[in-house]
């Protein structure tokens, strides 16, 4: 064992389970483990851009895709009734498209102890339609407050019956709960 500190456990052999062939040097491994107490919490904010994402993806223009990870703890799925359109990506406008008609629904998923705080969709409306989240109109840029691990929001028409959004931006702030723990030192 060289004479730094590392996490890596070295590997022991237990006596008698080696016989030497020549010399051997020894070395005397000094174990030291730190502990964190308590919980702690941390705010993160993630944006995907519908357009960056759908080239990372090699999303195909009018080819429908029900999810969008945001990161390794959030997830955007699309979801509707029938599932036709609801979910299907356009390159002419690099939008994310939801259908009133389709009773077009867009859920945010965060993974186990992740809480969300807020979200911000970047949209167009399109043959008058909305989108909004516990039955409040949303705004396109515009945060809104959430709590909880799932947020849903349903896409609607003003007039109509036939709306449209075409998302182009997610944003969702969320917080990380992480517990305390130990960590082992080896010398």
């Amino acid at each position: 064992q060289s004479n730094t500190e590392t996490t890596t456990e070295p590997t022991l052999i237990p006596a008698g389970a080696y016989s030497p062939t020549s010399d051997i040097t020894l070395y005397a491994v000094y174990q030291r483990t730190e502990t964190t107490e308590g919980a702690g919490t941390t705010e993160v904010t993630k944006t995907v851009s519908i357009s960056d994402y759908a080239s990372a993806k090699s999303w195909n223009n009018e080819n429908r895709y029900t999810t969008v990870n945001i990161d390794a703890n959030i997830t955007a799925t699309a979801s509707s009734n029938p599932a036709t359109n609801t979910g299907k990506y356009y390159s002419n406008d690099n939008s994310w498209r939801f259908y009133q008609n389709e009773t077009g629904k867009l859920t945010i998923t965060a993974n186990e102890g992740i809480t969300l705080k807020s979200i911000t969709l970047t949209f167009t409306n399109k043959d008058s339609g909305t989108i909004s989240y516990n039955s409040n109109s949303c705004t396109s840029n515009t945060a809104i407050s959430v709590s909880g691990q799932s947020a849903t929001f349903t896409v609607g028409s003003s007039s109509g019956s036939k709306g449209k959004i075409l998302i182009t931006k997610i944003s969702v702030t969320y917080e990380s709960t992480s517990g305390g723990g130990s960590t082992t030192y080896y010398h």
